[in-house]
């Protein structure tokens, strides 16, 4: 982004010696990709330092301090895997729960799993409820909503929007989002195999199925008790997350808070 924007400088200044794609190649094919490690590779446009490194492979995503189990637990790796797509992509995408300690949490989570790339656009990890007619600004987005205010921002919800149940582990597409251009199917394979190997069954230890239950399609295919059981399972899993940060006030279970806009705190009876 930041070559773009000096890129863009010179060209507004004249001052450019040699065709504008002459720099592009340049910087996009000549440049060398640092060796995994602590080397750093920097160029130099017009005023602009910019500065390049790759992490070691014992570190291969930048480190938060975040349970990412958590997020493994909500979200099969499949459905990861496209929310992610959809990230990268710089798309609109809305998840929601019972469980606002849970939103906050896998937003987190998933710009992490962004680098060495930067969400650079609007992230709002719980959204207000005076917010919610943001969700139809066309532009990508990152936010998350309490499920309690789902239905309030359906009317202001862009067709675009990727809609993401943690709860559920369902992620819907809008009736008007592109279609998701295929990963490279080596890497792609690559990627779902070194999940499933690392982090598969974190999932399905969640709700209590081993790794030879069929959960594909929402776990229909498994037998009746089995599905009851898991579902039970997860069900009271879920409703811990909160409890675990003492979360018993949220915004939506009264109007009377200033985050939503509503403050009553000096009315005067």
């Amino acid at each position: 982004r930041e070559f773009l924007v000096q890129l863009h400088r010179m060209s507004k200044m004249g001052s450019m010696p040699l065709p504008i794609e002459r720099y592009i190649v340049n910087f996009c094919a000549e440049i060398p990709a640092p060796p995994p490690g602590s080397f750093e590779v920097q160029t130099t446009i017009l005023d602009s330092s910019i500065k390049f490194w790759s992490p070691p492979f014992n570190q291969p995503i930048t480190w938060v301090s975040l349970p990412f189990s958590h997020l493994f637990e909500c979200l099969d790796v499949e459905n990861i895997i496209t929310v992610w797509h959809c990230l990268a992509l710089e798309r609109q995408v809305l998840l929601t729960s019972t469980q606002l300690s849970l939103l906050t949490e896998c937003c987190e989570i998933f710009l992490s799993l962004l680098f060495p790339m930067r969400w650079s656009h609007a992230y709002i990890p719980v959204l207000p409820h005076f917010l919610i007619p943001m969700l139809s600004a066309p532009m990508p987005y990152l936010c998350g909503i309490d499920k309690g205010s789902l239905a309030d921002c359906l009317y202001d919800l862009s067709q675009e929007c990727v809609v993401v149940d943690l709860d559920c582990n369902l992620v819907t597409l809008g009736p008007q989002t592109d279609p998701l251009p295929a990963l490279p199917p080596y890497l792609a394979g690559m990627l779902r195999s070194k999940l499933d190997e690392n982090v598969g069954l974190v999932f399905r230890e969640a709700r209590s199925l081993t790794k030879n239950d069929d959960y594909s399609d929402r776990g229909i295919h498994l037998p009746p008790h089995t599905k009851m059981m898991s579902d039970a399972m997860w069900e009271s899993r879920l409703c811990l997350f909160d409890e675990a940060f003492n979360l018993t006030f949220t915004p939506d279970m009264a109007r009377k808070n200033l985050l939503n806009g509503n403050d009553d705190s000096l009315v005067s009876f």
